[in-house]
């Protein structure tokens, strides 16, 4: 009840912390159009009823399909040339001084001229999350294991 989901059209978010501009996105954004096209389907809640339905009524082909191919996805991998992926991305278009997202999973800290990024580790990979806290003295960022 104390979660607020913003849509991808949304972010990235933008969050003051203690006086500091803070941009919070998953990381979908400035994606390739076709696969703007491919996660606006997937995630339409009328395509997913109907999914559900077809799944259920083919006694779970579809999600054992999924299970199958994600279970050779590698979600650790090391992302080669990151750092200037990231700073060709975001580094002129933002100002802040902390811009955090997910998406790439490469648990990196980088320091930019104009703020610092930070991208969150995936679940599966390191068995961490991600939390932020307003804590007097707790500058901003925490990791917490499972």
């Amino acid at each position: 009840p104390h979660i607020k989901v913003f849509q991808i059209s949304e972010q990235p978010v933008e969050f003051d912390f203690h006086g500091k501009k803070v941009l919070f996105a998953h990381g979908d954004i400035d994606s390739p159009f076709l696969y703007r096209i491919y996660v606006s389907i997937i995630r339409n809640r009328f395509i997913l009823y109907f999914l559900d339905k077809l799944n259920r009524l083919l006694k779970n082909m579809i999600l054992n399909k999924l299970d199958t191919y994600l279970a050779k996805k590698e979600d650790c991998n090391d992302f080669e040339n990151f750092r200037a992926f990231i700073e060709k991305r975001l580094a002129k278009k933002y100002s802040c001084y902390y811009f955090i997202e997910g998406h790439f999973h490469q648990n990196k800290t980088i320091i930019f001229e104009d703020f610092s990024y930070i991208n969150i580790g995936a679940f599966a990979c390191n068995q961490r999350y991600f939390s932020v806290e307003s804590l007097q003295k707790l500058e901003l960022t925490q990791e917490k294991y499972s």
